[in-house]
């Protein structure tokens, strides 16, 4: 556990510290799925913090009676390496910005990845939080955002990434992207980030809203 705390934490003090950047951003900060890890380390960690051992490993933590404990265990992992981390940074780079790139789907990603960052947003660990709300229905996205807005403290930042080529597929018509932006900020969004970059693509979405952006 500590080796692997000290691997993430020493590149990103460095930067923090050591290069003249404006801010670091978490990503991959989550278990992959919910299938993990099953070790004997982490089932040791598991029935030590628990105070009482597992009957049936690891059926009990993945369907059975102990999987509540299981989904609070593997947040608590995620979430020591965000408070460290970001702990460090906040004392030795006071000036740097700290955000993540989240899972959009709130409150699932607690249970499918591990990923409590609502949490990490309360306890002061990040500046500005990123959801990754990548979707192509605009229904879906005005709901993710209307979540996002209402499980955060009032105020904190908010800036909702939109999926102008993701998984769900790309953006073709400004248009599209518009929506998702005025959605956004109807909901209380400080701002936006798109994924991903491709140089032609994106200039055939971005350019012609450049007025609109810059009146708002």
């Amino acid at each position: 556990q500590e080796e692997n705390l000290v691997a993430i934490e020493r590149p990103m003090v460095e930067l923090a510290t050591r290069y003249d950047v404006d801010g670091v951003q978490y990503d991959f900060i989550r278990y992959p799925n919910r299938q993990g890890c099953f070790c004997a380390k982490c089932r040791a960690l598991f029935e030590k913090e628990t105070g009482k051992p597992v009957a049936t490993w690891p059926a009990d933590v993945i369907t059975g009676a102990r999987h509540g404990e299981w989904v609070e265990f593997r947040c608590r992992r995620i979430s020591a390496l965000v408070e460290r981390v970001s702990t460090r940074i906040r004392r030795e780079a006071p000036k740097v910005k700290v955000s993540a790139a989240v899972f959009a789907e709130w409150p699932a990603c607690r249970e499918s990845v591990g990923q409590d960052w609502v949490t990490w947003c309360k306890k002061g660990w990040l500046d500005f939080v990123c959801p990754m709300n990548y979707t192509l229905r605009d229904e879906q996205f005005e709901e993710n955002t209307k979540i996002h807005r209402e499980a955060l403290p009032a105020g904190f930042p908010l800036v909702e990434g939109i999926g102008i080529a993701a998984g769900p597929g790309r953006m073709e018509m400004p248009q599209q992207l518009a929506l998702q932006i005025a959605v956004a900020r109807r909901h209380g969004a400080a701002g936006f980030v798109g994924f991903c970059y491709q140089p032609r693509h994106t200039a055939t979405l971005f350019e012609p809203l450049q007025g609109w952006l810059a009146r708002r």
